[in-house]
Parts: C-alpha cells; structure tokens; sequence
C-alpha cells in the first residue's frame, strides 16, 4: 500500500502560515484590552476561536493536498456543477440573513454557497488549464471552430440578469468563457 504524498510548495505554505499568523496576532491585539477588562484572560475568545479554525484549516490542507491530481481532475466538473447547482438554489429556497438572501440551511447549519464557489472557480479552472495543456502536447486543437463545442446562446448573460450577483457573474464569465 503506496502511502499517499503530499504535493506542497514550500513557499505557499509559508506564505500561508505566514497569513494565518498575522491574522490571529491582528485578533488577538483586537480583542485584547476588552478581554483584560472584562477580566478574563490575555486572549480573547475570538481569537481562541480563530487559532481552533486556524488548527482545522491545516487539516483541512494537508488532507486536500493528499489527494492525488488525477482524482482532481475527475472532480472537477461535477464539483462545479454542484457549486452552480447551490449558487443557482439560493434565490429559490434560500433564507435571509443579516438582511441579504445569500444563504441556504442545511439542517441547523447555514452556508454561502458564493463561498463555495470560490474553490468550485479554482477547480474548473485548474481542469481546463490542464486539459489545455495535455492537449498541447498531444498537439490537439484547443482553439478555433475545431475545438468548440455547441452551447446555449448567450447562457451567462441571461442567467446573470436574473441573478445579479458579482460571484455569480465571474464564476458564469469563466464557464463561457472556457467552454
């Protein structure tokens, strides 16, 4: 049994942590007086949280990091298509929230699914570099009326007028845009 390998860059994880430390010493420095006044201890409750999420977050990482790119790329249409799915979902079936309709609850727990999008966004467009560059080398057309396939007319701009979010636009612009 191969044990999996962590494909990392030293230089992202740095600057990652880098990030990540910076942000819970800018929370703790935020918190800190009100947490000394209220007499409780020297870190604030805020920034015990985020250093808890900061923990999950590296987990989260190394686990994804894990993942071997081949099963990426079979991941990344359908993860996109469920992305869209639950983008497209919020206007029917979603709730308010701080006075914006953004969110969807699963069970007891609500999520943004323009959040999600972000990593759906990330992977459509690293499948669609990688499939350039494979048929780069297998010297297939990638470009031209060789290489397009047959789509609905003017898709993006219909469903952008009907849902008048910028998250939603960049991800649709991407989809057209790669197709």
């Amino acid at each position: 049994v191969k044990t999996p390998r962590i494909a990392a860059d030293p230089l992202l994880f740095f600057l990652t942590l880098l990030a990540t430390v910076v942000g819970i010493f800018v929370i703790y420095d935020a918190g800190f007086a009100r947490s000394i006044g209220s007499g409780g201890s020297s870190l604030s409750s805020e920034a015990r949280q985020q250093i808890v999420c900061a923990g999950i977050g590296f987990v989260v990482m190394a686990i994804v990091a894990a993942i071997r790119p081949a099963r990426w790329r079979k991941l990344y249409v359908p993860g996109w298509i469920v992305v869209f799915l639950l983008t497209v979902a919020v206007p029917f079936v979603g709730h308010s929230q701080n006075g914006a309709q953004r969110w969807l609850k699963l069970g007891p727990i609500p999520i943004q699914p323009s959040e999600f999008s972000k990593f759906g966004v990330i992977l459509l467009l690293a499948g669609w570099f990688a499939r350039r560059e494979l048929a780069r080398r297998r010297k297939e057309p990638t470009e031209g009326v060789a290489a397009r396939k047959p789509k609905p007319p003017g898709f993006a701009d219909h469903a952008v007028n009907a849902l008048p979010w910028l998250s939603i636009a960049i991800v649709l612009g991407a989809i057209e845009h790669g197709k």
